[in-house]
């Protein structure tokens, strides 16, 4: 017999009760503030005005690259103050509460989008990786009959999930259905190299590290594995500030500076690709296009206005974007 069991539960208080939305008006919408002046295009990317007025995806992506970019720029110029200030054999006691404050602070200041490696996060959340040898042995398991629970929490609430293999060599795919349990407690196993490493959110990686368990079906016997996050630069560089020692802090900080210029080159090359795609979406490319195509859209909506199958098309198109997006495109 085969069975798997989830369950996320969570703790809220009554200040979290569900409110009515309040719903507006769809003929009155507020008008955008006026601007003193206008701006030269393109507008700031990082806090677009209008950001209608190319791929708002395309914005979003180009803020994650400056983000990044913006916490490695910091990152390099304080590494390069802590080589000078090694190689003169003078105080490191500035520089080296700057180095550490940023790399202690690496989450908050790059709002997220460079992980524990010092690598761009551009997709999705950063994650740890970690070693786990209770979790790999369960993985490899060799036929044996399994009957685990596992828990963690996540949040303000807990995650719990069982699995159950009375006979796993008869079981469909036996691996699969652990690896189930375990993703959904908020651990990714994975099988590479030979062995199993798991990943997680960065985010929730203390609160896993510390609230983990396995135990029997029945809850009794629970044991908290052992984690064990991979070693990273921003651990390293960190421990070798600690120590003080000259020529280790040297080389590991020639080493991260290596690593934070290559991967800055990355970004600003992305960041081009991103600007001259924003570019080409905002300019037309003759200045008589403009006026043609401004003419040809009063044109067709002189013609709508006598055709109601048309301006019904045109009007349930609309209705599916907020009044103030399409006030926005055709303003």
């Amino acid at each position: 017999m085969t069975m798997q069991v989830g369950l996320q539960t969570t703790t809220r208080s009554s200040s979290n009760a569900l409110v009515p939305t309040q719903i507006s008006d769809p003929a009155r919408v507020a008008s955008p503030p006026k601007r003193a002046e206008r701006e030269e295009y393109p507008a700031s990317p990082l806090i677009a005005l209008r950001p209608q007025r190319y791929s708002v995806q395309l914005n979003d992506q180009l803020t994650v690259l400056q983000q990044a970019d913006s916490y490695l720029s910091q990152l390099e110029k304080s590494l390069l103050n802590q080589r000078h200030a090694n190689s003169a054999g003078g105080q490191r006691g500035e520089s080296s509460a700057t180095l550490a404050d940023l790399l202690a602070n690496r989450a908050q200041r790059s709002a997220g989008r460079v992980d524990r490696q010092l690598l761009p996060v551009l997709q999705g959340e950063a994650q740890v990786t970690f070693h786990a040898p209770e979790l790999a042995a369960l993985l490899a398991n060799n036929g044996e009959p399994v009957s685990l629970m596992f828990s963690a929490e996540v949040g303000q609430g807990r995650r719990l999930a069982a699995v159950s293999l009375d006979n796993p060599a008869e079981a469909l795919n036996p691996v699969m259905q652990i690896k189930n349990a375990l993703q959904r407690t908020g651990v990714m196993p994975r099988y590479s190299e030979g062995r199993w490493t798991f990943t997680t959110d960065e985010a929730n990686w203390p609160q896993l590290q510390r609230s983990f368990t396995l135990a029997d079906a029945k809850g009794d016997h629970v044991m908290r594995p052992a984690f064990h996050a991979s070693p990273s630069p921003c651990d390293a560089l960190g421990t070798a500030l600690e120590s003080g020692q000259r020529d280790g802090l040297q080389s590991m900080v020639q080493s991260v500076l290596h690593q934070v210029g290559e991967q800055r080159q990355q970004l600003a090359s992305a960041q081009e690709k991103a600007r001259q795609r924003m570019d080409v979406m905002a300019r037309f490319p003759e200045a008589q296009s403009a006026e043609s195509a401004s003419a040809a859209l009063g044109q067709t909506l002189a013609w709508a206005c006598h055709h109601y199958e048309t301006l019904v098309q045109a009007i349930n198109g609309q209705a599916t974007l907020p009044a103030l997006t399409v006030q926005n495109l055709l303003s």
